[in-house]
């Protein structure tokens, strides 16, 4: 197995152990948002039903008698009023939606989950080996688990002009960065497409990121699980 494959691969599962913290209390603040989102909608929601149901069980004819005497008729004209209300029909498509929203995150949350405990597992295993003079197994694990080591393919910036180190490069405007507590840097960047992608790293790369705001930035990159991990940055111009 050539050493650089080797090195690929340790690279992608580092940075990916160093990156899911942070991407976990990321969608776990997004649920919560969205959540909050939803019961929102929701209230308002029964806020209007109650206004309806009131009003059409108060409503009388000329006579002062109720116009919708029973159940069925009074059901019926509050379903049809409901039908009616633009406010009612917003919550409720917006409650759709967040429902929707929230079985993504849902998924979400729990693959990058399992893909973090496989990866330290892993991990765990390969310095093992490696410790025990058995880097031949350790290699073999790696490339079993992280298939040929290139890049993987995925929306976002598109990474060209492959290398034989197997880094790629692309450029990106970096709209915001911050460092988590491990030293990783995660910024988020739009490509010339306009696409949006995540973009990895530390050290000198990672302080190029961190403080290049608007900017646009040229990196030699890795594709990982959540974006791009990039080894070297420079501004562009």
């Amino acid at each position: 197995m050539p050493e650089v494959r080797v090195q690929n691969i340790l690279t992608d599962l580092a940075a990916r152990l160093a990156a899911a913290p942070e991407a976990a209390a990321e969608l776990t603040a997004r649920r919560k948002a969205v959540s909050d989102e939803l019961h929102r909608a929701l209230d308002r929601m029964k806020e209007i039903e109650a206004r309806v149901s009131g009003e059409v069980a108060a409503e009388a004819d000329e006579s002062g008698n109720r116009r919708f005497p029973n159940e069925a008729a009074r059901a019926g004209e509050i379903a049809r009023r409901l039908a009616a209300d633009p406010e009612y029909q917003q919550c409720r498509a917006a409650a759709d939606r967040l429902r929707e929203e929230l079985r993504g995150l849902d998924a979400e949350i729990e693959r990058v989950q399992r893909r973090h405990q496989s990866d330290a597992a892993l991990a765990s295993v390969a310095a093992a080996l490696f410790q025990a003079g058995r880097a031949d197994l350790a290699e073999a694990a790696l490339a079993a688990y992280g298939g040929d080591g290139r890049p993987q393919a995925g929306a976002g910036a598109q990474p060209r002009e492959e290398r034989g180190d197997g880094l790629q490069e692309a450029e990106v405007v970096v709209l915001a960065a911050r460092m988590n507590d491990n030293g990783v840097v995660r910024a988020w960047c739009e490509a010339a497409d306009g696409s949006r992608v995540a973009v990895f790293a530390r050290d000198a790369a990672g302080s190029v990121l961190l403080n290049s705001r608007g900017r646009r930035v040229r990196a030699r990159c890795r594709r990982v699980d959540r974006g791009l991990y990039a080894v070297e940055a420079s501004l562009v111009g």
